[in-house]
């Protein structure tokens, strides 16, 4: 069955990078970052090489006598069958609904962006501190009274919310807030994080990927 190679190749990679990072504990968080962020890239790219590459069926003749046989056969993996369609079943509905809490997210944190002010005064430090970053997209600064900290947010067009009462804080920890969030910006994290999400969506069963999540 497919599933069940595919299965245990996603255990594969994810025992090895798991393995990897265990192995370089002492190493930086953005090393063991990189680790597990190539292992859910191999793990989101498994299933169209899987079924893309999966066995053709051709047809061989048969000869008369073996027909029984192979209707004989046919009765005792039916109900096989019936239990491999379910387990398909479970797993996409799973997998559907843990898709839409995905996109659920997303469209709250549109909003959220959306309906936050927009801190005109902070732009010109942060067009600065993207540039000692190497950042040239352009990066939003905005305000919010429900958010707790500092958060990033969007690939294309990247916004910056922090709380309403950033504009109070000492600059010092103004430029240590952005710089950290800039950071977060330059290598992707936030789309790093919803593919994240998504690879866990597909194999919300597998223990081992809730584990390097």
């Amino acid at each position: 069955m497919t599933e069940l190679s595919l299965i245990a190749k996603v255990t594969i990679v994810l025992a090895a990078s798991l393995a990897l990072t265990r192995v370089a504990a002492r190493a930086s968080a953005a090393m063991r970052s990189l680790i597990l962020t190539s292992a859910f890239g191999v793990l989101l790219a498994l299933p169209l090489f899987s079924f893309a590459l999966s066995p053709m069926a051709v047809a061989v003749p048969v000869p008369a006598t073996s027909v029984i046989a192979m209707r004989e056969t046919a009765h005792a993996t039916q109900d096989a069958i019936s239990i491999a369609f379910w387990l398909r079943a479970a797993w996409l509905i799973g997998s559907f609904a843990l898709l839409l809490r995905i996109g659920n997210a997303i469209c709250r944190a549109r909003v959220m962006r959306n309906t936050a002010i927009r801190w005109l005064a902070c732009d010109a430090l942060v067009t600065e501190l993207a540039r000692d970053a190497g950042v040239s997209r352009s990066i939003e600064t905005r305000l919010r009274d429900d958010a707790r900290a500092p958060l990033t947010m969007g690939l294309v067009r990247p916004a910056i919310v922090l709380p309403v009462d950033a504009h109070t804080w000492p600059d010092g920890d103004i430029r240590r807030a952005l710089a950290h969030e800039i950071e977060h910006i330059r290598r992707n994290d936030w789309t790093v994080h919803m593919l994240a999400r998504v690879v866990c969506a597909i194999y919300w069963f597998h223990p081992l990927v809730w584990v390097a999540w």
